[in-house]
């Protein structure tokens, strides 16, 4: 490795700049490809949480609406008492 660092620093200096360009793309683009690499799994992950929100949410909203029972109407009806309470602390 020395070796290739003396035959560098005997270069002219246009070569050198040339050679140290290159040497960081490589370097960044290495870097670049492993952190897309990780965040693609990462993004799958993500994407089938979310789905599984959704399904949680919509599973909620069914049973409120099986009972009976307005989620809009319930979420305002929670909302008041929150307020409510909130109120009282004060």
């Amino acid at each position: 490795m020395l070796h290739h660092i003396e035959r560098i620093k005997q270069k002219p200096e246009h070569h050198r700049r040339m050679i140290a360009f290159g040497a960081s793309a490589a370097i960044t683009s290495v870097i670049a490809l492993t952190w897309i690499a990780g965040m693609s799994g990462k993004l799958a992950s993500f994407e089938g949480t979310t789905a599984s929100v959704r399904d949680a949410a919509g599973s909620a909203q069914q049973s409120l609406q099986v009972q009976g029972q307005d989620p809009a109407e319930l979420f305002e009806r929670f909302r008041t008492q929150m307020n409510d309470l909130q109120g009282a602390q004060r």
